[in-house]
């Protein structure tokens, strides 16, 4: 299997395609026998501390492309300075276009402390008062009518925009309602938090997931996990015991477990694309030069060989990982110090 990129004057050149790599979890399952599977193989019990959680959520998973956090439910966007404390920089003194961890499941309902607090499967960045407009609210579709203020950006509307309404998100003072973009992601994160808590949850509000429960379905089937989400699962998973969503790997999840409503017309194969932003293929830091990394999610283990390639085809270097495991996959590799800067092809090979 052999995934192509392009590299112009050592920077990754890579077309960000549709196309998605999904891995079946527990296919056979249904239901309680289900729901104990997943909290049995992807329930972590060693996560960071909510500090290190949310540094590493904004310098090492969110921003690696472009050195950028965005909010979720703006789409704002933050320039990381690497020489200061990610979570402080972010925060701006407090200032409103500051950022601050959003839990997509309410610290109030469930997420207060110990590792429900900071598995960075359920945290977001989001600008500091769309975070406090959401409080502990739970999700809904809000008719337009019953909308009090609308977030984009750096805007706040107290009237529905002229133009683009699917680009803001909503709240008024019973429920919020995120930009279209994000329903999906929003929805499989709380999927996976009441899923791995279940005992907090209920016991901080046993209505709060039910209440949202049938609106998260029609989000999760509506806005399908992209591969932008399944990168983001992934570059978690590593500080997480290597457990990633499993709701974002298998989009059948849902139905089988919470939303049995949902048409069954959702196929999880396990097969690779011949599309590489499908699997993430990146390399970092871009531009490259000297030592970098070259990522990509492995649908299946094998070994994994990566060339750089002149114009005329011809190897100028090459590394190899022989038994590397499926999922998040990471090589460290070095440019070779007598090519001098100029265009050539990465060519990454899994061999089974």
């Amino acid at each position: 299997m052999r995934l192509t990129g392009l590299i112009l004057a050592w920077s990754v050149v890579l077309s960000r395609l549709d196309a998605q790599v999904y891995s079946p979890v527990f296919p056979q399952l249904s239901g309680p026998a289900l729901y104990q599977a997943l909290v049995a193989n992807y329930k972590p019990s060693v996560v960071l501390d909510y500090a290190n959680a949310r540094d590493t959520l904004y310098a090492r998973v969110l921003s690696v492309d472009d050195d950028s956090v965005r909010c979720i439910y703006t789409g704002y966007t933050l320039f990381l300075d690497r020489t200061k404390n990610p979570r402080q920089h972010l925060y701006q003194n407090g200032s409103p276009l500051g950022m601050t961890a959003e839990h997509l499941y309410p610290q109030s309902k469930g997420a207060g402390s110990g590792n429900a607090r900071s598995d960075m499967h359920h945290l977001r960045p989001g600008r500091t008062p769309v975070n406090e407009a959401r409080s502990n609210k739970p999700f809904a579709e809000i008719p337009d009518e019953q909308t009090l203020q609308w977030f984009y950006k750096t805007f706040v509307l107290s009237a529905k925009p002229v133009v683009n309404d699917h680009l803001y998100s909503e709240s008024n003072n019973a429920f919020f309602e995120p930009r279209e973009l994000v329903k999906g992601d929003v929805a499989r994160a709380v999927f996976y938090f009441y899923t791995m808590y279940t005992s907090e949850a209920l016991s901080a509000d046993p209505n709060f997931f039910e209440d949202q429960r049938p609106t998260l379905c029609q989000w999760h089937y509506q806005d399908r996990a992209d591969s932008a989400e399944l990168m983001i699962t992934w570059r978690i998973a590593p500080y997480q015991q290597n457990k990633p969503n499993p709701f974002v790997l298998d989009c059948t999840l849902a139905r089988r477990l919470y939303c049995p409503d949902l048409p069954n017309n959702c196929q999880t194969v396990s097969t690779l694309s011949l599309a590489s932003a499908a699997l993430g293929v990146r390399v970092v830091p871009n531009p490259w030069h000297g030592r970098g990394r070259v990522e990509l999610v492995l649908p299946q283990s094998g070994e994994v060989r990566v060339r750089l390639l002149s114009l005329l085809g011809q190897e100028i270097a090459a590394w190899s990982t022989p038994n590397a495991e499926a999922g998040m996959f990471m090589m460290d590799i070095e440019a070779p110090g007598e090519w001098p800067a100029g265009m050539a092809f990465l060519e990454a090979m899994l061999w089974r």
